[in-house]
């Protein structure tokens, strides 16, 4: 029945398409621009990359494609990508407002459209516009006749009850049905509605135009260097007594509050009459005539991630509805989760996309006013009259003036098994309009089944290898006969093999016109010259500064250089890098400073799913996504002795550790007549010298006894060691003599050596161990050695709090898995959010999350809880 009323509406789409195309003409001269925007707002045929949002459930759309999830990002990640040459201007603008290239902010200066479109939205809604210019004043002027016409047809429907998008009369059915056993009408919605339809008008219309702030009695607002800032009143949450479930559907579990269905319909009512103050859109707070009205917004987050010929992607639906003033909230959810689109228009009717959605519909209606309502104006009863789940939860009154909640903070949703839940949260808190889309998703997902919403979070963990000084890539995964033998054994054998061998000519075949092949054997990216394509018998030398190979018989060669990315047939990268140094940037070159040192990095093209499910706030969700470099310190390596540290060396590597284990057969028994021995790596070494309950009693005893920095320099002159050095490995190391005496700080020829730390906290006059004597908390660190070949992990950061996950029959998905893999089943898991929203916890010490830091310097970023500081704060 919904379908009856696109003819009706058709009139505004019209109207936006002709007023943006006009506003193009105005800007540049040209004309005839009319007929493309109109194709695209009405699903016609677009070209590119928006081709899929044109056509999204058009009955003309195809039978294979991505979800809605697809269609909100594509609108939403418009404003961040470069425009291709096919793709018109007025197109671009289309998908996103207020953004220029990388998520810069624009100014009125800068886009034509920005000021048009937001007038021609107010006018369309009934509101009156902002100041314009003559030009913009003259341009709406000339739609006058029809806006006019679009609003005769508005008034029309929202007299017949017929105004609502399709997603809104989905719920409004849901509410009529659910409220048919209480006294009085339904709520009903709100048929006049600001629709935020472009990702990027949101955030324009929290900031009144032309100014850079904006306060009211629960939020100020500021536009800073980086983005926009918001500041609720109230910053600091709680859980505790916040989630109330009104009676009458799915059970409710004893942690959550029970409402009466009176109760709830009378808040209900409550929450569609705001203060006047409350509907006042930012963007308009300085003119004379304000808007005042409730803003929209279409959510179409991920329920399901596809797989094919399985399941495909389905995504559920929700709608945002809030006060005017809170806005910055639908900035903030967009953000995270995407732009729906326009929810009048057919091509974003999810009912008529059914294989892609997951058939339930979700509303969130934001009324802070809700605190102040009296507990005994809902119908609650008197505490004397109250049943014991009432007396629980606190479901009564006791005192004339008594508040619903004790005028706390709370969300209230009504829902059952058909499909919709409604949502009410008294509180613009932005933490709880995110968490209210998570909890929408977990009921779609219980109902629609095989899905699960998770509280997770994760990332690809690539992991790293210190190569040393020379690194022959026809040793990867053996026993090298040359070289720092340390490093390349099983470990890396299991993650660089490849179901089957990989060759140069499997390189060039794979990667076709993408590289150019050069004569002597190597290859260079088109469209990345810094990464370089070698064969399967590359040697690289630090030493030497060279990479070396046979190619038609003969030897090649070429510079090893930094800011340089060398990718073996299996895919394993190596990289010239500098280790000690936490720069952010991999591709950072020039001289080695203190405590930095080059190396050869080698990383595996094969990265580690690292998901962490069911995971409560404060489990780690971030944090496993974090780069450890910058909890890395790192410095010199030192020997108290040298002379008498050497000896002591020399008696742990010879030592016969061959009867060490209760067990014979055991893998950590090691038949090597030395720890110099290239078949012993440095991590058996480490298992070795650290207590194990299969090691006999006398060996635990003896490791126990075996200083700490011999341990540590032990690994040191491993990690340095070559096969050709033989027995003599003491010429290669050296102290410095300080007046006349020995010095402490060890040297390799003539190169110093590294340590590597782990910071894991600070130190304290309260520890048990070591409590701090001198100095005042937060001085000192707690620090604890990294093994010396170890190289942080390579991490991209896959989800943050909200993912959607699917566990399929092996037999589906076997054939696009790792060669390796053998399951039963497999569960396929995806994030939710288009944006991660991070805590910058560790950001507030200098240095220590550069990645935030980072983050929050660049432009287009939401922000929230923070000072704002003008030029002279920060002098």
């Amino acid at each position: 029945g919904d379908t009856t009323l696109l003819p009706m509406r058709a009139p505004l789409v019209a109207l936006l398409g002709l007023g943006l195309a006009a506003a193009a003409s105005a800007a540049d001269g040209s004309h005839g621009r009319i007929v493309a925007p109109l194709r695209a707002l009405r699903g016609g045929n677009l070209q590119g990359e928006n081709a899929e949002v044109a056509s999204f459930g058009h009955s003309n759309a195809p039978l294979k494609r991505q979800g809605a999830f697809k269609i909100a990002r594509v609108l939403s990640q418009s404003f961040i990508a470069a425009p291709s040459a096919a793709t018109q201007p007025h197109e671009k603008k289309l998908a996103a407002i207020g953004y220029k290239e990388a998520g810069v902010d624009m100014t009125q200066e800068d886009d034509p459209f920005l000021v048009a479109y937001v007038n021609l939205k107010l006018a369309a809604c009934g509101a009156s516009p902002v100041k314009m210019t003559q030009k913009e004043e003259g341009f709406l002027r000339l739609v006058e006749p029809i806006l006019k016409t679009y609003q005769e047809q508005q008034h029309l429907l929202c007299n017949k009850g017929l105004s609502l998008c399709p997603a809104d009369q989905r719920i409004q059915n849901f509410i009529d049905d659910y409220f048919l056993d209480v006294d009085g009408p339904a709520p009903k919605l709100p048929s006049r509605q600001l629709k935020l339809d472009r990702h990027g008008l949101s955030k324009m219309l929290s900031l009144p135009k032309g100014k850079d702030f904006f306060q009211n009695s629960i939020i100020s607002s500021y536009r800073v260097g980086q983005g926009v800032l918001h500041n609720p009143k109230n910053d600091k949450r709680t859980t505790k007594g916040v989630f109330h479930v009104c009676d009458g559907g799915l059970p409710v579990s004893m942690e959550k509050k029970v409402i009466p269905k009176l109760a709830f319909k009378r808040l209900f009512d409550r929450a569609l009459n705001p203060p006047d103050d409350f509907l006042t859109v930012p963007y308009t707070a300085n003119e004379e005539e304000k808007t005042q009205m409730f803003a929209s917004l279409l959510l179409r987050p991920l329920l399901s991630p596809e797989v094919p010929g399985f399941i495909a992607e389905k995504t559920a639906e929700v709608r945002f509805i809030v006060p005017g003033s809170m806005v910055c909230n639908l900035d903030f959810v967009e953000s995270i989760f995407g732009n729906g689109d326009n929810p009048d228009l057919a091509e974003n009717d999810a009912a008529l996309d059914p294989e892609h959605w997951s058939g339930t519909s979700g509303l969130v209606i934001l009324a802070p006013h809700l605190v102040n309502v009296n507990a005994k104006d809902l119908g609650l009863p008197h505490k004397n009259d109250a049943t014991p789940r009432q007396l629980s939860d606190g479901m009564f009154w006791e005192k004339e003036g008594d508040l619903y909640n004790a005028g706390s903070a709370f969300k209230i949703c009504a829902r059952d098994s058909r499909g919709v839940v409604v949502t009410i949260i008294a509180d613009n808190y932005f933490g709880y309009c995110k968490k209210e889309v998570k909890t929408q998703l977990g009921y779609a997902a219980n109902l629609y089944g095989m899905a699960e919403e998770e509280h997770a979070g994760g990332c690809l963990a690539y992991p790293a290898f210190d190569l040393g000084e020379e690194f022959d890539a026809s040793n990867l995964g053996k026993v090298a006969n040359k070289g720092n033998a340390a490093f390349l054994g099983e470990m890396h054998a299991y993650y660089s093999e490849t179901a089957a061998p990989r060759v140069w000519k499997d390189t060039v075949a794979l990667m076709g016109k993408t590289i150019e092949v050069k004569p002597e054997g190597y290859a260079i990216d088109r469209q990345f010259p810094d990464v370089w394509y070698l064969p399967e018998t590359a040697v690289f030398s630090m030493p030497k500064q060279s990479i070396t190979w046979t190619a038609g018989g003969k030897e090649q060669s070429a510079n090893l250089k930094p800011r340089t990315t060398y990718l073996l047939p299996s895919g394993y990268k190596v990289e010239m890098v500098k280790k000690g140094s936490n720069a952010l940037s991999k591709k950072k070159g020039g001289q080695a400073g203190q405590y930095e040192k080059w190396h050869l990095k080698g990383t595996v093209a094969e990265g580690t799913n690292c998901h962490k499910p069911a995971t409560v706030s404060g489990g780690g969700k971030s944090e496993i996504s974090k780069r450890l470099q910058d909890m890395i310190k790192y410095g010199p390596v030192f020997v108290p002795s040298i002379s008498e540290d050497f000896d002591k060396l020399d008696e742990l590597f010879n030592k016969d550790y061959s009867k060490v284990s209760t067990d014979a057969t055991h893998p950590s028994v090691i038949k090597a007549k030395t720890l110099l021995d290239p078949s012993v790596s440095l991590g058996s070494i480490i298992k070795l010298m650290t207590p194990q309950e299969y090691y006999t009693e006398e060996h635990n005893l003896f490791v126990k006894t075996i200083p700490t920095h011999l341990l540590e320099l032990l690994a040191v002159i491993k990690q340095n060691y070559k096969t050709e050095w033989g027995a003599d490995w003491r010429s290669h190391f050296h102290t410095d003599a300080i007046n006349g005496d020995l010095g402490h700080e060890l040297k390799y020829g003539d190169q110093f050596l590294l340590s590597s730390y782990l910071r894991v906290g600070f130190r304290s006059a309260h520890d048990q161990d070591i409590p701090l004597k001198h100095g005042s908390d937060g001085d000192a660190w707690r620090l604890f050695t990294l093994r010396q070949d170890f190289f942080p992990c390579d991490k991209l950061q896959t989800e943050d709090d909200i993912s959607a996950s699917v566990v399929v029959p092996s037999g589906v998905a076997k054939k696009s898995l790792w060669f390796r893999s053998n399951r039963p089943s497999y569960k396929f898991s995806q994030n939710c959010e288009f944006r991660l929203f991070q805590r910058p916890d560790e950001a507030k010490h200098r240095g220590f999350d550069k990645i935030c830091e980072l983050d929050m310097s660049k432009p287009g970023c939401f922000i929230s809880n923070f000072q704002p500081l003008n030029r002279e704060d920060v002098q």
